[in-house]
């Protein structure tokens, strides 16, 4: 259930996130991520980089590939 939560809320703040990224260039939209990331980084005792950066990769792949399906494009 807790995970359930947590995927909801991850999802909210990406539609978010997606709306104040609309309309800047991808390389601005690259750089806040990362200043995101390691805020999030540094509020854990032990961030765990490596794990966040292959979370990320396969997310990122994964929304990638939807979208381009959803586009007709793949």
């Amino acid at each position: 259930m807790h995970e359930v939560k947590i995927g909801q809320e991850a999802v909210q703040l990406a539609d978010n996130l997606e709306t104040v990224l609309r309309g800047h260039s991808t390389a601005s939209c690259y750089i806040a991520i990362s200043l995101i990331l390691g805020y999030a980084a540094s509020l854990a005792q032990r961030p765990d980089f490596d794990g966040m950066m292959a979370l990320v990769r396969k997310t990122a792949r994964d929304e990638f590939d939807r979208r381009q399906r959803e586009a007709g494009n793949g």
